[in-house]
């Protein structure tokens, strides 16, 4: 997190950790796998906390994970283009099944942009099974 030079150092370590909390793992798998966002602006060391959280939900994902990162077939280039920018990310990965999107990486997908605002209640394996 890039934070403004006049900002008074000690309180640049709280508000780090203040955004961290605010931006979890499940929000950032959010941004992610939002396909108006896709990520763009993640730092490298969010990137990595969402591909570590979403191999913890499920190992056999990240395969998938890298090809909707690189925009490769069947996450195509096209699909991520202005005209998509009006569709929910939840209409967005519903018609991913009709598109040849793995089915497992959906409903995860699913899971995670459905989330209401808290995502405390992510945490719970229920959601994953």
């Amino acid at each position: 997190m890039e934070l403004r030079e006049n900002f008074p150092t000690q309180y640049q370590a709280a508000l780090i950790k203040r955004v961290d909390l605010a931006m979890g793992d499940c929000m950032l798998a959010a941004n992610l796998l939002d396909h108006r966002f896709a990520g763009t602006n993640l730092m490298p060391i969010e990137l990595a906390r969402v591909k570590k959280f979403i191999k913890e939900i499920d190992s056999t994902l990240a395969p998938q994970l890298t090809l909707y990162l690189a925009k490769e077939p069947p996450y195509t280039t096209d699909l991520f283009d202005e005209e998509y920018q009006d569709v929910s990310s939840v209409a967005w990965w519903k018609s991913g099944i009709r598109l040849g999107f793995s089915k497992r990486f959906v409903e995860v997908a699913l899971t995670i942009v459905s989330a209401v605002g808290s995502s405390a209640g992510l945490v719970s394996s229920q959601h994953w099974e």
